[in-house]
């Protein structure tokens, strides 16, 4: 992946491995608003069966008090309620537990999301860029932040 002043721009797929460094780099253009950025966060908590939970997040910043949550996917989608649904409420139940009511999630992936899945991250207040608009990642990270 490459970034240049006005777009970013991603190779083919069978070369392309994903990276969120590109992600906190461009958090990081935010610095202005941004108090706080981490990526790789490893979260251990306990469900209330007294299970231990073990999570990731891939970048995590905090921007005037509120937590922004980014998750980046590269795999193919399926019809269903199958990997698509489950990252969603994966993350939108860690933006909830650990940003409140004023957390904020975001997915980014480099394929297309069905229909549904993208109706469903609507639904959970998630910010979805993916497929053909990764070029526009700048400015969604932009328009998302406060």
């Amino acid at each position: 992946m490459t970034s240049t002043t006005t777009a970013l721009s991603f190779p083919p797929l069978a070369r392309f491995r994903f990276r969120f460094e590109a992600i906190e780099r461009e958090l990081r253009r935010e610095e202005r608003r941004i108090q706080d950025l981490a990526r790789s966060v490893e979260i251990s908590r306990r469900d209330p069966r007294g299970a231990e939970v073990h999570n990731e997040i891939d970048v995590a910043c905090l921007a005037e008090n509120r937590l922004y949550l980014v998750e980046c996917k590269t795999k193919a989608w399926k019809g269903g309620d199958g990997p698509g649904s489950e990252a969603l409420y994966r993350l939108d139940a860690l933006a909830d537990l650990l940003g409140g009511l004023q957390g904020r999630a975001m997915l980014v992936s480099y394929l297309d999301l069905p229909a549904h899945v993208r109706r469903r991250a609507e639904d959970l207040r998630i910010q979805v860029c993916a497929g053909a608009r990764l070029p526009e990642l700048r400015g969604e990270i932009s328009r998302w932040l406060p």
